[in-house]
């Protein structure tokens, strides 16, 4: 008898059950090419995590409505109670038929994603067990809970939009966190590379639930022999679809009150010396705030240069500026705080520093600003050269139509950066200005960038550079899907030609002319300039644990023995902009310890982030190797 309802089952459901299959198999190859053509993540397993977050669930519900949904709305099952088969296995027929095709979709989506990665990746069967325990485990979870929600009948979208919103209300109004809880742990961005162990806790949690989901699903299929479940597939009837409307919109607006109510308030120094300007508000930390005149003269410093930075761009205002001191990092670091629900820029920098530099700190500080009042926005490429070149630009106003070398220190570092390659910005370069700092460091690209705000002042003429900055940095971008438009509306080609009178090419040409007859004059110097360059190799420990090895070499170092530093991060899945603060430093001295390890040992597949830098007074700043992204094998 089980088996004739099995073929019951499938005569029914085989086309549906076969079109979902291909479409999800599809899906998954599309998914997983993606991934590797465009370079999306570190491992071919993202395209599969990306798959079983948002394909899974789809295949889960479209599984669970065809085989329950579907059954107790036509009341065809009133067919199967007349047959001499009990009701538990009539629903432990569909729930196990709907459970081995999704089984069946994940195991060819696994086979086959594992075999590309053994192919591409340092991938053991130890690890391939664990990233299917961990995939298999969360889809199990998944469908029992969309079983159970078949059985809730024309009730089971009110019911899980309610569930929705009452978890972003829990998450919002207490320290519950439902993103790291369960399958969402399970299928979260550790997922590709966490190979030499598995999320216990979490697993534990996903079990339990599926468990709870299963039970309470056979639960509404058995109960008063089946005939609650029955009388919930029932259509609704138009007074309690007005009813479940009423009361989600009443959900609804009763969360986003709380939400509303939980908000922090702005972020605030109360010990600190204030100035203000219109449009700007700066305060600076101190213990004295009645009695300091140094915190006092930075405040008003700060202010009068952002207000002055504020006009020239036609912002209407800028985000309020917090200083701190911190006594524990170098006279040229700094680092942004993030203020969460408020606005404003918190910064921490040593004020009290030998060689601190006021300049140099609001060259910064007016980078991370303007990045704060814009959300964001500015950090897009292509134009993402303007933001980082208008910081030294401003600084440097004074010499805003004078040649190059007249400003000697930012015009050797813009001629270092160039150095070594083709000594020309290309359009590439612009295009991809992100890679192009990571090759050569965010001061040096900074000056880099300088130079072709210089050379637009002086051969279009300050007015012209200045409308063309005012575009790019002083526009204000909407929050929302209308920013893309806004985006794409704008090339940099085409602000060039519009606000500066230029193209592109012309603008190159002219910026490589000016850079040549500033190398001209600064050749002796920048010759003398030392040069950073290094290598990691991975020495293994174990079959799977890898120790990180390095080796540096500085030609022309600036003393008989100087000290530089490994700065190194293990990388996230996807290839994004690393925050200085995550950075870790392994500090020696050369020539003395030209060589060494790292304390940390690395497992095999894992992802580092590395580059040497070395201070180097003559240019004011650090040089670096150039940043590497490596697979430690």
């Amino acid at each position: 008898m089980i088996r004739a309802l099995v073929l019951k089952e499938v005569r029914q459901h085989w086309l549906a059950l076969l079109t979902l299959a291909t479409l999800s198999l599809l899906g998954c190859a599309l998914v997983v090419g993606l991934n590797l053509v465009q370079g999306m993540g570190g491992s071919v397993f993202e395209g599969l995590r990306i798959f079983a977050l948002v394909l899974m669930p789809l295949s889960a519900v479209v599984l669970c409505h065809r085989l329950v949904v579907v059954e107790y709305q036509a009341k065809t099952q009133l067919f199967l109670e007349g047959l001499p088969v009990s009701r538990g296995r009539m629903v432990a027929v569909k729930y196990l038929l709907g459970l081995a095709v999704l089984a069946l979709i994940l195991g060819v989506a696994l086979a086959a994603t594992g075999a590309t990665a053994w192919q591409r990746e340092a991938l053991t069967p130890r690890a391939a067990g664990f990233i299917a325990t961990r995939v298999l485990s969360a889809a199990w979870c998944v469908y029992n809970f969309f079983f159970l929600m078949g059985f809730l009948g024309r009730y089971r979208w009110a019911l899980s939009i309610a569930a929705v919103l009452a978890a972003v209300s829990i998450h919002e109004q207490t320290d519950v966190q439902f993103d790291r809880f369960g399958p969402l742990v399970l299928l979260d961005e550790r997922l590709p590379y966490e190979r030499d162990r598995l999320p216990w806790e979490a697993l534990q949690a996903t079990w339990a639930l599926g468990g709870g989901c299963l039970l309470l699903a056979f639960g509404l299929g058995l109960t008063r022999e089946g005939s609650v479940a029955a009388l919930l597939a029932e259509k609704m009837s138009h007074r309690e679809k007005v009813f479940l409307a009423a009361l989600l919109v009443g959900l609804l607006s009763a969360v986003t009150v709380l939400i509303e109510k939980k908000r922090k308030a702005p972020f605030d120094l109360q010990e600190a010396v204030s100035a203000a300007r219109p449009g700007v508000a700066v305060k600076v930390a101190s213990n004295e705030p009645e009695d300091d005149p140094d915190a006092r003269r930075l405040a008003e410093y700060v202010a009068e240069e952002l207000e002055a930075a504020r006009e020239y761009l036609g912002l209407q205002r800028l985000p309020p500026v917090f200083i701190t001191r911190r006594s524990d990092v170098d006279a040229h670091r700094y680092e942004r705080g993030e203020l969460d629900e408020a606005e404003g820029v918190h910064v921490q920098a040593n004020l009290e520093a030998a060689g601190w530099n006021r300049e140099h700190f609001l060259a910064w500080l007016l980078r991370e600003t303007l990045i704060v009042g814009s959300s964001g926005r500015l950090k897009q490429e292509p134009k993402l050269w303007l933001l980082d070149g208008f910081p030294l630009f401003w600084t440097r106003r004074p010499n805003a139509v004078a040649p190059l070398a007249q400003d000697r220190v930012p015009a050797l570092r813009a001629l270092y950066g160039l150095e070594g390659g083709l000594n020309v910005v290309s359009r590439r370069d612009l295009a991809r200005w992100l890679s192009f700092r990571e090759k050569v460091g965010e001061d040096i690209a900074a000056a880099v960038a300088w130079s072709g705000l210089r050379t637009l002042a002086r051969r279009q003429g300050p007015e012209r550079c200045q409308a063309l900055l005012r575009s790019v940095l002083g526009t204000a971008v909407p929050q929302d899907i209308r920013a893309l438009w806004s985006e794409s509306s704008r090339p940099m080609d085409r602000l060039l030609r519009e606000k500066a009178g230029v193209e592109l090419a012309e603008f190159l040409a002219a910026w490589q002319e000016e850079l040549a007859s500033a190398r001209a004059e600064l050749e002796a110097d920048l010759a003398a300039l030392p040069k950073v360059r290094g290598e990691v190799t991975f020495v293994p420990l174990s079959t799977e644990s890898r120790q990180v090895r390095f080796r540096v070499q500085i030609d022309r170092p600036p003393a008989a023995e100087v000290r530089y530093a490994l700065l190194y991060h293990a990388l996230a899945p996807f290839d994004e902009e690393v925050s200085p603060s995550d950075l870790q430093r392994e500090q020696r001295r050369y020539p003395r310890e030209a060589e060494g390890d790292l304390p940390e040992s690395y497992m095999r597949g894992a992802r580092l982030y590395w580059t040497f830098t070395l201070d180097v007074p003559a240019l004011g700043c650090p040089v670096i190797s150039g940043w590497r992204r490596e697979e430690i094998r």
